[in-house]
């Protein structure tokens, strides 16, 4: 019987003919062949199979198809300063100007250290949302790093001699670097190109504007499911309405890793979500955050049901993974994993990422002290996943920590 883990309380919500409830859950109404004692209701609850339609995070920023991509992933890559370059060269150019007050050292020590630092930054410019999330845009701005990473670093040095720092992302960076860098020096943009890309900003900045005030103003509220302020398990469910308390504020001393997902089309168990819900919840059950003494949280979102509020889920349209690490200033760059690989990722991975990506030190020996208990052998060939039919009837707040005892003996 595909109805015998629903209640008959559960059965009857499913059943309503308004499919409010079989929209808010709809893989435990209409999945796994339930669908068929109620098609009527599921026909109207089903998710858009629309990449834009599924997720209501909005605005939906996609590139200028007229221009080439490699001019677009040159001029998001100058927009990506804004993410890590310029913040590093502040900071830098602070702390020299407090230990030598201007003198003749700290301009050459400024001087000395630009190049490490800007060579630093170019390796990773492409992984920050305004590159990371569109495929193609990335892979062409993965292309231009790794073809012109000479060219770039010698022309982003000599401009940020010239720079007092205080530029952001917006019409000022876009309009001194973008056609030094991109028209003369990489000779990817032409002038026309440039200019389609400076209309298309343009726009971009309106939707923005009415895209912050999401979840701010009583005229825009964020789509949300209901939020569950009593959890404290290995696996936090997040929503739209408490994102930002508990990732943001609350989260603010935590690395916080979540998973913003985004279900498949009606009754389909072959998408990215398919092959990650099972991994992520044992990933959960593996890394024990509750164990950590806060600097590990680990939650996850169903983005087709919550919008990822402002700024967060601007550039997220398909299944993502982010540690946001602790420390206020983090939370608005998250570090991304790079590639689910349509969910074939392997567990290994994973937790190298949240290892790599993680800020505190506490939350670096919590993951390598439970990997090395786990064992190396084991995380990588000896573990048992649910099915993804198996994984949509468990609730996220009954995970609990796996014994790692009785996971060795059962080996």
């Amino acid at each position: 019987d595909a109805h015998a883990d629903l209640s008959e309380a559960e059965r009857a919500r499913c059943d309503a003919a308004h499919a409010q409830y079989a929209m808010l859950h709809y893989q435990r109404c209409c999945g796994n062949g339930r669908h068929r004692s109620r098609q009527k209701v599921c026909r109207k609850a089903r998710p858009s199979s629309h990449p834009d339609d599924r997720t209501p995070a909005w605005p939906k920023l996609h590139g200028a198809a007229d221009v080439p991509v490699q001019c677009r992933a040159c001029a998001r890559l100058v927009d990506n300063f804004d993410m890590g370059l310029l913040p590093r060269l502040r900071e830098r150019h602070a702390q020299l100007q407090r230990s030598h007050r201007g003198s003749h050292f700290a301009r050459t020590a400024t001087m000395g250290e630009l190049e490490e630092i800007v060579e630093t930054e170019v390796e990773r410019v492409c992984r920050w949302p305004r590159t990371h999330h569109e495929v193609e845009l990335r892979r062409a701005c993965e292309g231009l790093v790794e073809e012109q990473s000479d060219e770039l670093v010698a022309a982003i040095s000599g401009w940020a001699r010239d720079v007092s720092y205080s530029l952001s992302s917006d019409a000022t960076l876009a309009e001194e670097v973008r056609p030094v860098l991109c028209g003369e020096q990489l000779g990817v943009c032409s002038t026309g190109d440039l200019e389609a890309l400076q209309k298309q900003d343009e726009d971009e900045r309106q939707k923005l504007s009415a895209a912050s005030a999401a979840g701010y103003s009583k005229d825009a509220p964020l789509e949300s499911q209901v939020p569950n302020p009593h959890q404290s398990g290995v696996l936090i469910k997040v929503v739209a309405e408490d994102f930002h308390q508990r990732v943001v504020a609350d989260g603010e001393n935590s690395d916080y890793l979540i998973y913003f997902y985004f279900p498949g089309r009606w009754n389909e168990t072959d998408d990215t979500h398919a092959m990650m819900r099972p991994k992520y919840m044992k990933l959960a059950e593996l890394l024990d955050a509750p164990a950590s003494n806060g600097s590990l949280l680990i939650g996850w979102m169903d983005c087709v049901f919550n919008q990822i509020p402002h700024p967060h889920g601007i550039h997220v349209h398909a299944d993502t993974i982010a540690i946001y690490s602790a420390g206020r200033a983090n939370k608005v760059r998250p570090n991304y994993l790079l590639d689910l690989r349509h969910g074939e990722i392997e567990m290994y991975e994973l937790f190298d990422f949240v290892l790599q990506a993680s800020q505190l030190i506490e939350t670096k020996r919590h993951v390598d002290a439970r990997r090395a208990e786990i064992g190396e052998e084991r995380i990588r060939r000896g573990l048992n996943f649910l099915s993804f039919e198996e994984s949509l009837a468990i609730d996220e707040s009954h995970l609990v920590a796996l014994n790692l005892t009785r996971f060795k003996d059962e080996l």
